[in-house]
């Protein structure tokens, strides 16, 4: 099963969303905002990406984290406050049997779920 995970008032998670119902896509949503993630797969996430990849640098969470938790987040050894602060997270992440992707583009969407 295809999942998205995200938060449902994001812009970007809404153009997701949108997109995979006009292309008849199955899919879970899950809303980082209501559901907790767990940490093996935020471990998963983390291998496959990269912090780099993975973390908003840009969102209000991460600029209301202190310095030495940034550089925890950012070196990807700290599971726990990634699973504590889960809207540092790129929005939206999409699971499929490939592997995980961050963000949205219709075009890496069809190319993903072909």
């Amino acid at each position: 099963m295809i999942k998205l995970y995200g938060i449902s008032n994001c812009d970007t998670v809404k153009k997701a969303v949108g997109w995979m119902k006009k292309n008849d896509i199955e899919f879970e949503f899950i809303d980082f905002r209501t559901h907790t993630i767990e940490p093996a797969r935020l471990a998963r996430w983390l291998k496959q990406l990269g912090a780099s990849q993975l973390i908003n640098k840009r969102s209000l969470t991460w600029r209301k984290l202190s310095e030495p938790e940034k550089k925890r987040l950012v070196s990807g050894n700290d599971i726990d406050l990634l699973a504590r602060h889960l809207t540092v997270i790129k929005r939206p992440v999409l699971e499929t049997t490939s592997g995980c992707h961050v963000g949205f583009n219709a075009n890496d969407y069809q190319h993903w779920l072909d």
